[in-house]
């Protein structure tokens, strides 16, 4: 039977990072799913999600069209896929790449170009095709980077850089030897300075406002590149040459990337229910906007609103709209403009954030969040500090609300306080809270080192023993471990996943 959950979730250990996609294997830069991290490019996920439901024989993946494209736009290589593949049933193992059966030339043949061979634009329009076959909603989000990105590292490892033109055997070699043989190269430069994002709204944006004939010379008067803009967390020169590269390849150019002081001006008010200046309200309504106005039911919508509050912030921060008690004040379009002609690198100032940081309403756990904010890991890796890993497990809310207190309280944004993405437990803090022996935590491990770690303390704070087993009763839920004998691989997903 099929299912979307894993047999084991321990597949995680995947550090996510933001990339500019020049080769080796398809970047990973999407956000970890249950079975491995999910493709960044919505039309990679309509590829996996198809080869999931239609294959006919597990055993043999390269069989169905769906998978043999998926194996090709997954992030990692073929192995990788192959382990999101095979997560996806219950109780069901499979080989390595290097062990099923090759692609058929029967799915092959559909690939070639009239000369027998793989190019770019045979590979390209069959990608295009299959996605359209299987889902039309999805054939206007695909990211034509991430297309001759997938090319160009199977050009590299087969050799044939030279004249971009693939034999069928060659091609085939890829699927089945790739995850274990390094080929002579690991890419040809078909594709550069294609920067891209984690997030996968903002690669809807982006894509959708490369297709504009004046996405280069005039972006700040179409909305959806305006909104991409806005949105791009890495500023806006980055911004600027993600969306010259994809629009060069869409319409066969080779224009290098404008200055964005030399652009001109936000040419148009935000198509939203006042005129300027403009609130938060109306950049989450204008966003919001952008995407659904793309028309496909497979667009991407934010995971969560603070993503776009908080790029609010940061260009309230910026424009200098905010008021001595740090709440925001509406920013007029001129100001809005000059953010984007000017503001070219990344920002992580929000002075405008409002308030301050809430503490939790257990006295207990805040002394141990004051604690955890001095660790030198706080923004690299938390879940190596045993006071972070206890605070996430009592934090009101859960470790997303852990990673936005810290967000808070260091006045930053993004992967470094988004859970998802931090490094998964260490085995060393694991085995101070549990036992190293059995690989197991108990209740009165987590008790232990909950009470140990407040002693530790000058003036510690000491709570009620029912709510320390409270939490871990929470997290032996979430586990599926009634008798609060919670493993390794699933204390580190609680971590990471809830």
């Amino acid at each position: 039977m099929f299912s979307p959950w894993p047999v084991s979730l321990a597949l995680l250990a995947t550090t996510v990072i933001g990339v500019v996609a020049t080769g080796g294997f398809p970047p990973i830069t999407g956000p970890p799913g249950l079975c491995g991290p999910d493709p960044a490019d919505a039309s990679c996920t309509v590829v996996l999600e198809a080869c999931v439901t239609t294959v006919s024989d597990r055993n043999n993946p390269y069989g169905t069209e769906a998978c043999v494209a998926a194996a090709a736009c997954y992030p990692g290589n073929p192995d990788a896929f192959l382990g999101n593949f095979y997560c996806r049933f219950y109780n069901f193992s499979g080989s390595k790449s290097a062990n099923i059966p090759r692609v058929p030339s029967a799915i092959v043949d559909k690939i070639l170009a009239s000369g027998g061979f793989v190019s770019y634009q045979s590979f390209s329009t069959w990608y295009t095709n299959l996605v359209t076959s299987i889902n039309p909603g999805a054939t206007k989000l695909i990211d034509p980077a991430f297309v001759k990105t997938t090319f160009d590292i199977i050009l590299a490892w087969t050799g044939f850089c030279s004249n971009g033109e693939i034999p069928p055997s060659n091609f085939v070699d890829w699927f089945q030897w790739s995850s274990t043989v390094s080929g002579p190269a690991t890419t040809c430069g078909l594709v550069n300075g294609c920067t891209t994002t984690y997030y996968p709204y903002v690669i809807d944006l982006t894509v959708t406002c490369a297709k504009d004939q004046n996405a280069v010379s005039n972006p700040f008067s179409v909305p959806s590149c305006v909104a991409a803009a806005l949105n791009w967390v890495d500023g806006i020169d980055s911004f600027l040459s993600a969306v010259t590269c994809r629009h060069n390849i869409n319409f066969n150019t080779n224009l290098a990337p404008p200055a964005s002081n030399n652009l001109p001006a936000l040419s148009f008010n935000l198509p939203v229910a006042n005129p300027p200046p403009y609130t938060q309200q109306n950049f989450i309504d204008f966003t919001y906007g952008s995407l659904s106005a793309i028309g496909s039911s497979f667009v991407r919508y934010p995971q969560i609103i603070d993503w776009v509050t908080h790029r609010w912030l940061i260009i309230t921060s910026w424009t200098s709209f905010c008021s001595t008690s740090g709440t925001q004040v509406p920013v007029p379009e001129s100001n809005l403009s000059d953010f984007l002609k000017y503001s070219h690198y990344p920002l992580t100032s929000t002075s405008c954030l409002p308030g301050n940081c809430g503490p939790d309403p257990h006295a207990s756990c805040d002394q141990l969040m004051s604690v955890c904010l001095q660790s030198s890991q706080i923004l690299t890796d938390p879940y190596a500090d045993i006071n972070c890993v206890l605070t996430a497990t009592c934090w009101g809310g859960g470790p997303k609300a852990f990673g936005n207190s810290i967000s808070c309280a260091k006045n930053t944004f993004g992967r470094n306080t988004d859970p998802d993405f931090w490094p998964r437990l260490t085995q060393a803090v694991f085995n101070t809270i549990g036992n190293s022996q059995t690989g197991v935590a108990s209740q009165q491990n987590y008790i232990d080192a909950y009470y140990g770690a407040l002693s530790k303390l000058p003036s510690p704070l000491w709570p009620d023993v029912n709510y320390v087993t409270g939490n871990w009763a929470a997290i032996a839920s979430w586990t599926n471990f009634p008798s609060g004998n919670i493993p390794y691989s699933n204390l580190a997903d609680w971590l990471q996943l809830t």
